[in-house]
């Protein structure tokens, strides 16, 4: 029975060691230019009508919600990179959310990677609705839970007449 488990186990560490991918790159080259090709943030800001029509929000907007969320987007650099700008962040997030687009799409066009991204914009909606429930979603009430049947039976009444 021993050599029967020395051998499985032997299998399940060949397997797991082939399932490993060596990275050939910390930073894909492509992805290196990220500062000076930050084009489909930058160029946006200069024309409302086309801001609004890649992020679905005006430039105000976009400009209040970074205002109200900067403390959770902001983070700090490191020695080995820079971190995202909490402008970028944010436009990346409403990007996604607006279009749907794979975060593979979004690997070119903003010199990410797909999995930076995809983490970002997970980050940066749970902090969108961790600000915005509050403001938005009212804490239910005793007074809301009566409301709620009366407003229902004005409608059904309104829809028999």
């Amino acid at each position: 029975m021993d050599s029967d488990e020395g051998l499985i186990a032997l299998l399940l560490i060949k397997r797991r060691r082939r399932r490993r991918r060596n990275r050939k790159y910390w930073i894909h080259p492509i992805l290196t230019n990220v500062h000076k090709c930050n084009e489909h943030f930058d160029n946006p800001l200069k024309l409302p009508k086309k801001f609004f029509k890649h992020f679905r929000l005006s430039i105000g907007t976009f400009w209040e919600l970074h205002a109200l969320l900067y403390a959770g987007l902001k983070h700090h650099d490191t020695n080995m990179r820079k971190s995202i700008a909490p402008a970028e962040r944010l436009a990346i997030t409403l990007r996604y959310l607006g279009t749907g687009c794979s975060f593979e799409d979004f690997e070119l066009s903003y010199h990410r990677g797909a999995s930076t991204t995809r983490k970002r914009v997970q980050e940066t909606c749970q902090l969108i609705w961790n600000y915005l429930k509050a403001v938005y979603i009212p804490e239910p009430t005793k007074t809301c839970g009566m409301k709620l049947p009366a407003d229902f039976f004005k409608i059904q009444i309104f829809l028999i007449v």
